[in-house]
């Protein structure tokens, strides 16, 4: 290494001055050399971030034959995997470095981009997004739940791309949903203003106001109004569930623990609940918490992998 560590680690935390990003830049496209050793920098930033102690979450004895310790290392080795550096063909007509962050399940994160747009991923989530910014647009590529708090830049929008649909906007705060293995779409406003468009057709396209919410399915958006963010409290680490179906939260606890749960029980489909749990709280727990309202038993297969609602 021939450039100081701190300004690299501003750099990575989006506080880096305009001069030093001159450097790092400057640096990195001296040679190959010096873009591999930043990506290796950036790995180990993102190794402690991930493992950081607020962000460990506990496993469940039970339902995931799995020890902590075993847990933690799998979320090392998949950000040393998922943090890749390709090279990708802009307008600009120079390559950008890219890096990747894979989230397993049971676990959040929270990274700051290099323009200092703060970033909460969930479980399961992916995002991909450069080393620094084109200069014409701030684009990040999402699979997966993530809340964006954007800073604002009048002349470079900040653009969250997925499988189906674009969010674009300056500067404003807004949750996405879009895992590419399912067909719903969801973006919620919370401040600013956001347009979201279908990537197959640019014509179908809604602008959102604070307190609204863009349903997208199979090409088409629909908008309605939300004054109740509790869902999004997943950032802080708590799974919220206000007036849910019984389906609706397993599949949620789906996502949440990285499970499949068969409901054999088809009396519990028509029950609702509202209530709230921790990230922590092992699933077993959540379960019997649930059968204090609701009758249903459980029992597991494969390992704990499938849990039967009975």
């Amino acid at each position: 290494m021939n450039i100081d560590r701190n300004i690299l680690y501003r750099f990575f935390e989006g506080s880096a001055s305009p001069e030093e990003k001159t450097v790092i830049k400057n640096w990195m496209e001296s040679s190959d050399q010096h873009k591999t050793e930043l990506m290796k920098e950036r790995r180990l930033f993102d190794a402690l971030l991930l493992s950081s102690p607020e962000k460990k979450a506990a496993g469940n004895a039970r339902f995931r034959i799995r020890t902590e310790l075993a847990k933690i290392a799998a979320v090392m080795a998949m950000v040393f995997l998922g943090c890749y550096a390709y090279y990708q063909r802009e307008l600009s007509s120079q390559d950008k470095l890219f890096q990747t962050m894979q989230v397993p399940a049971g676990q959040h994160v929270s990274l700051t981009l290099p323009d200092g747009t703060k970033v909460w991923l969930n479980t399961l989530s992916k995002i991909s997004y450069p080393v620094s910014f084109s200069r014409k647009n701030r684009t990040v590529i999402l699979d997966g739940e993530a809340y964006f708090d954007v800073v604002k830049n009048e002349n470079k929008p900040f653009i969250v791309q997925t499988t189906h649909y674009q969010v674009k906007v300056f500067g404003t705060e807004f949750n996405v949903e879009a895992y590419s293995g399912r067909q719903e779409f969801k973006t919620t406003l919370v401040t600013g203003k956001v347009e979201v468009t279908s990537v197959h057709d640019p014509s179908c396209s809604v602008v959102l106001k604070p307190k609204q919410v863009a349903y997208g399915s199979e090409g088409k958006l629909q908008v309605a109004g939300e004054d109740d963010f509790s869902l999004l409290s997943w950032k802080e680490g708590v799974i919220s569930f206000k007036n849910t179906s019984f389906p609706d939260m397993m599949k949620t606890l789906e996502k949440y623990f990285g499970v499949h749960i068969r409901i054999e029980n088809e009396e519990v489909r028509r029950q609702y609940y509202t209530g709230k749990f921790h990230l922590n709280d092992q699933l077993e727990y959540i379960m019997e918490v649930l059968q204090n309202d609701i009758p249903f038993s459980c029992k597991t297969e494969n390992e704990g992998q499938i849990i039967l609602i009975q």
